[in-house]
């Protein structure tokens, strides 16, 4: 952590002092210690920011559990009003249907080993796990990503040319 006397507000409560060894105010010390005729210098907290940490992890958990929560029962819905509604069913839905299937998959099993290793501090899964993981992430994202984009297209050609939307953009003519 690098510190210097400069930084400190002369209108700070909190001054600096000398006691031969080091240099130190109510939060940080600074030593400067010679040996072999180098010199080093240390500046090292007083205060342990550890509750900061600590308030920044429980923030992130609950955050992440919340949209791991929310994304997992609404993608859920989602699904669920496709199986039920045939007339959902059309092309253009396919793409959403794509997005929110990614997105379910992302809750399932992206998400809870993130919130899980948030609340540990550390990665809790084995080395196996992480590449799994982090190949799992990138195709769900890059596949959220795709079906964006696809999306996008759709309705771009249902906007600019909806005269000609049903003769260009047709199952054939796509792949599907």
């Amino acid at each position: 952590m690098e510190a210097t006397m400069e930084d400190d507000d002369s209108t700070d409560v909190s001054q600096w002092v000398d006691d031969g060894d080091s240099i130190h105010n109510s939060t940080t010390v600074a030593t400067a210690s010679t040996q072999s005729g180098i010199l080093t210098q240390t500046f090292e907290p007083l205060i342990n920011s550890s509750s900061n940490d600590e308030l920044l992890r429980y923030t992130q958990f609950t955050i992440l559990s919340l949209i791991t929560t929310v994304g997992f029962v609404s993608n859920v819905l989602v699904l669920l009003l496709f199986y039920k509604k045939p007339t959902l069913r059309t092309f253009s839905n396919r793409f959403v249907l794509n997005l929110s299937i990614s997105h379910f998959w992302q809750c399932v099993l992206i998400l809870p080993t993130t919130v899980l290793s948030i609340a540990a501090d550390r990665w809790i899964m084995n080395e196996i796990a992480c590449y799994i993981s982090g190949f799992l992430y990138t195709t769900l994202n890059i596949t959220s990503v795709l079906s964006l984009l696809l999306i996008a297209l759709d309705r771009n050609c249902a906007v600019n040319s909806p005269l000609h939307y049903s003769m260009t953009i047709t199952k054939n003519a796509l792949g599907f």
